[in-house]
């Protein structure tokens, strides 16, 4: 083993020798050579001969010395291996202290290799030996490559073939996890496209003698070659092109496929182009209707720029292609949806053949009849006399979309084929096909004139006869053999049917026949014109119920008539759809809503009415009141109260009935008008309306809803589903005004006698008595509106509203989900709950947390963050709350937190040198916590916080640093390096180590260049500097060229300048 290693190194020692050798290193005796290079590599590299590092490499070079080599990578005759012992051990030790001595520095100057490449690019006439130099003298880097192929000539292209280059284009990357596919680049490629025109001969044989590769951007490249030489030499590398569309992944770049073709077929290479047409125009994605597919974009160019090019040359071979095309989108559309072979819904998707009126550009199902249709015509107006063939390739395919064809073509050529337009006006089949009518009555309209007597007589006994019964089409778009039916036609209809066509060839009708379309006209109207476009189709009937009567219509309506209506109005039956009492609703709800104060004040008015009608007002009242806008609650008291009275009695033994979920509906709107109107109506809070409305609440409390079977069936799901659920049902909405009611009533005056609301809440605390998980959860949510309205209460029932007894955690939860996700916090209700809050924090899960409990700890720990930013704890107040919290939150829920103080520190417009030494607490403690084992993923969000500019530029830099070296990524870095570009010029030695350390975790190079202002300033600044500076910023610059292809070479040279 210890030879196989040592001829490893000897060969790594070689391969780093070559690289880093200086262009004028010594020659000389084969030893003293040796020597002689690599102190020319010390001396540019600037290490010193009498560095260990140095001593050892040269000592490597002796043939005398212990180190060579040379002689540990043979055994000796019969000798057996040499030991893996301390000196081998040591030679290991110190050969990788020397790559890493020479790598250090090799890298704080890498963009010598440019600079040697820019030098290696100025010979005029290379030869292989330069060609070598390349292959063996320099780093085999995508970089380097794309740097040397985007700037050689042509005369490089033979050596650099000589000497092995183009024969290993790279193959795709698949990720078959991800199902990605990545194609990457290949310089040398690049370069073969890039110079063909100057070399094209020797680019084509290039072309020719490089490997087989699915990699579809190399295929791009080669077609590229193939558009910029002569149509001779590309239709050489067609064979190659067509292997490279029917590769594994196909061609990716449709378009110049297409655009090569065109200029084949222009340049007289007919058959290559040809063969490209067949091949690529059998990838045309076999499926109908709008895509995202950057493929059928660009299929669809080749079919509107090119395809015409060839078909002007070639004609209905080629239409017979684009026809397979077509069939073939049809077909899979067809067979996808399972709908019979002989209707392909073409009436629907295109009514027109001369145009469509909206349609995705990206819909090859449109393109493709088009090109269809605009390649028929160009045949025909090249060559009139092959008006018949192109009809009769149109009509060998069995869809109607090309029987539409057929006619459409022919009706703009009718004086040039007045036979074949005879036999298609008179052909029984045609007739009789509903689909094919528009293009027919086209046909009809233009063709009239080439009608013989014998054809005209025909074709009126054909229209005579009317049209044929055909199967009635249910539920489907297109029928099966089982779906149909016998559908007799209405005279109606066949009288239609009739005066259209008799109408499309009027002008050829004898007088007779003439007085009967009259009469058909007077009795049913003009027969539409042929030649304007057919109306857009719909697949399926939209189902949409015209309103019985329009808003506007009853707005002008007197109250006393409206009632009337709303009273008696019963919908017809003699009409389909049926119209119902539905069909009302929204017009009244929409009235109610444009004058609120007009039927506020009315409000009474609709008492009686059917619930439905009912709930249209108060829906419209509820949308008004939510825009504060003044209403006549008097009025609407009446109602409300009516409507809780009918409520009650309905409900009564009735909880399961239609007439019991009727009303409960309209009382869940009832309580909720009544709360918006408690919160946000000022006219509300008359003392003279208070027992109204605390007689309708008080009664919502006491309804059956939510049940503990609701409950129970929601418990299934998400625990926080009871929030939704005291939305929907009505004593928690009951509840909630309670405590609106309450406020209002301290509001007007703080001394308010409430001991009757406060009882009612005490019993509905009371788990015995209402053991509601969803009424719970209202308390919570409303715990600081409770305070306000009674503090000391609020503070003696807190431990009830949020039990922390086990056996009532069921009820805490509740609570605290209501409180967490929508209540508010503030000291007040944050010092009544910090004995919750500690014992909230000690329940937490650390593992398997649902989405709904990781929702409830991030709000959770929203609500810490919140009171360390004001100041109410800190890391180790409350018995270290925060640090305990943060033992059991997710890596998400972590990092949600501190983007979280980020875009507050965005929006601090003051200073608060408190708050910052509390943050820069918290942020030590995360970063401890990383260093600990933590997910440092969350650190990444300090950017946002470097970026705020609310700390020491000092210490948050340091801090930047740590994150990347921590977290390997960071937040806003173009912000974060906007404000190093701002600070570099106090700072230079920390932004160029940021900056440094960035470009080595791998950024994508998009990122880069989109902040690259930002980075010239920093490296300018650096350059401006101290010697330490300088050396950092050469190795920035040597990091964004070597890895990234980015040049900044010029502001070392703005430096010498």
């Amino acid at each position: 083993m210890t030879h196989l290693v040592a001829h490893a190194f000897r060969e790594l020692a070689s391969a780093v020798q070559s690289v880093l050798e200086p262009a004028d290193a010594a020659e000389g005796v084969k030893e003293d050579r040796h020597r002689a290079k690599i102190r020319a590599v010390l001396d540019d590299l600037g290490i010193s001969h009498e560095d260990a590092v140095a001593v050892f490499w040269l000592g490597m070079a002796g043939q005398d010395s212990p180190d060579n080599l040379a002689g540990r990578a043979h055994r000796l005759a019969l000798d057996p291996p040499r030991p893996v012992d301390e000196d081998f051990l040591g030679l290991i030790d110190r050969f990788e202290q020397v790559l890493d001595a020479i790598m250090e520095q090799f890298e704080s100057r890498y963009f010598q290799v440019f600079e040697r490449l820019d030098l290696l690019l100025k010979i005029s006439t290379p030869t292989k030996a330069d060609a070598n130099t390349l292959k063996q003298s320099f780093p085999h880097t995508q970089v380097v490559s794309g740097y040397f192929f985007s700037r050689a000539s042509a005369t490089w292209l033979l050596p650099l073939r000589q000497v092995g280059y183009f024969s290993s284009p790279p193959s795709p990357e698949v990720d078959d996890n991800a199902g990605t596919v990545q194609m990457p680049s290949w310089a040398e490629s690049e370069y073969l496209a890039r110079i063909a025109s100057a070399a094209p001969k020797a680019a084509v044989e290039t072309v020719l003698l490089m490997p087989a590769t699915d990699n579809s951007r190399v295929h791009r490249d080669i077609v590229m070659v193939g558009g910029a030489v002569s149509p001779e030499l590309g239709a050489r590398l067609v064979p190659t092109i067509v292997q490279g569309i029917q590769s594994r992944f196909g061609m990716w770049f449709p378009d110049e496929v297409g655009a090569l073709m065109a200029a084949l077929c222009q340049g007289g290479e007919v058959d290559a182009a040809m063969t490209l047409a067949r091949v690529l125009l059998a990838q045309l994605p076999n499926r109908y209707g709008p895509t995202s597919s950057v493929d059928a974009y660009e299929y669809g160019l080749v079919l509107q720029q090119y395809v015409p090019l060839l078909v002007d040359k070639v004609g209905v071979d080629v239409l017979a292609e684009l026809s397979v095309q077509l069939a073939k989108v049809i077909s899979r559309e067809m067979e996808e949806r399972g709908e019979e072979q002989s209707y392909d819904g073409s009436m629907i998707w295109r009514p027109n053949i001369a145009g469509r009126q909206v349609a995705h550009e990206s819909d090859l199902r449109h393109m493709l009849v088009d090109v269809v249709r605009d390649s028929a015509q160009a045949i025909i107006d090249s060559d009139q006399d092959k008006i018949s063939e192109v009809v009769g390739e149109l009509e060998s395919h069995s869809w109607p979309i090309f029987r539409r064809l057929a006619l459409y073509v022919l009706s703009q050529y009718v004086n040039k084929a007045c036979d074949l337009v005879n036999s298609h006006l008179v052909n029984r089949e045609i007739i009789q096909d509903s689909h094919l009518d528009h293009e027919y009555l086209l046909l009809a309209h233009h063709g009239a004139s080439c009608l013989n007597p014998y054809s005209l007589r025909r074709l009126i006994n054909l229209i005579d006869e009317g049209p044929q019964p055909q199967a009635a089409r249910i539920g489907a778009l297109s029928p099966t053999a089982n779906s149909r039916i016998a559908e007799p036609l209405a005279p109606e209809r066949v009288a239609r049917w009739k005066r259209d066509r008799l109408g499309a060839i009027r002008s050829a009708l004898p007088p007779d026949r003439d007085a009967r379309y009259q009469a058909l006209v007077a009795e049913y109207g003009e027969a539409p014109d042929p030649t304007l476009p057919a109306p857009q189709s719909f697949a399926v009937w939209s189902g949409q119920i015209e309103e019985a009567i329009r808003p506007g219509e009853l707005a002008t309506m007197p109250t006393d008539d409206l009632i009337e209506l709303l009273r008696t109005w019963q919908p017809s039956n003699d009409r389909w759809p049926a119209v119902s009492s539905a069909s009302l609703r929204g017009a009244l709800s929409s009235v109610v809503q444009r004058e609120p104060a007009r039927w506020s004040n009315e409000a009474s008015a609709f008492i009686g009415l059917p619930a439905i009608y009912v709930s249209a007002v108060l829906n419209g009242l509820w949308q008004a009141a939510q825009t504060n806008v003044h209403l006549d609650w008097a009025g609407i008291l009446e109602l409300l109260a009516w409507i809780n009275r009918e409520a009650e009695s309905a409900l009564v033994g009735e909880a399961d009935s239609s007439v019991g979920g009727e009303w409960r509906g309209l009382r869940l709107e009832m309580i909720q008008l009544l709360a918006v109107g408690l919160t946000r109506q000022s006219g509300s809070n008359s003392s003279d309306l208070d027992l109204k409305i605390w007689s309708i609440i008080e009664s919502c409390c006491q309804d059956p809803t939510p049940t503990l079977e609701d409950e129970a069936g929601q418990a299934l799901e998400e625990r926080s589903v009871f929030l939704a659920l005291a939305e929907s049902t009505i004593r928690p909405q009951g509840l909630r005004s309670a405590v609106s009611y309450g406020l209002r009533l301290r509001q007007r005056s703080p001394d308010s006698v409430i001991e009757y609301l406060l009882i009612l809440l005490d019993r509905h605390l009371d788990s015995s008595y209402e053991p509601s998980r969803a009424v719970r959860s209202v308390y919570g949510e409303e715990f600081a509106r409770l305070v306000l309205m009674d503090r000391e209460w609020t503070r003696r029932n807190a431990s009830r509203i949020f039990p922390l007894d086990l056996d009532q955690s069921h009820l805490l939860e509740a609570a605290w989900d209501g409180y967490l996700l929508r209540g508010n916090l503030n000291s007040e209700t944050w010092d009544l709950l910090t004995d919750v809050y500690s014992a909230m924090v000690d329940r937490m899960e650390s593992e398997d947390q649902d989405r709904v409990a990781e929702f409830r700890v991030e709000a959770l720990g929203s609500h810490l963050i919140n009171r360390l930013w004001n100041g109410q704890i800190d890391l180790e107040s409350h018995n270290s709350l925060l640090r305990r919290f943060y033992l059991h939150a997710s890596k998400e829920v972590a990092k949600d937190l501190l983007r979280s103080v980020g875009f507050g520190l965005k929006e601090l417009d003051y200073s608060d040198p408190a708050l910052i030494e509390r943050l820069t607490r918290l942020w030590e403690f995360r970063v401890e916590a990383a260093r600990n084992g933590s997910d440092a993923g969350e650190l990444a969000e300090f950017g946002r916080w470097f970026a705020s500019g609310c700390f020491d530029a000092s210490w948050s830099s340091k801090q930047v640093l740590v994150t990347l070296t921590l977290a390997g990524r960071i937040e806003v870095d173009g912000s974060v390096f906007s404000k190093l570009a701002e600070i570099a010029s106090e700072h230079t030695q920390v932004s160029l180590a940021i900056l440094d350390r960035w470009l080595r975790v791998s950024p994508k190079p998009w990122r880069i260049v989109r902040h690259i202002d930002s980075v010239r300033q920093i490296v300018r600044v650096g350059l401006a500097g101290d010697l330490t500076a300088v050396t950092t910023s050469r190795i920035v610059i040597s990091l964004l060229v070597r890895d990234y292809g980015i040049d900044l070479r010029d502001l070392i040279a703005e430096r010498t300048r």
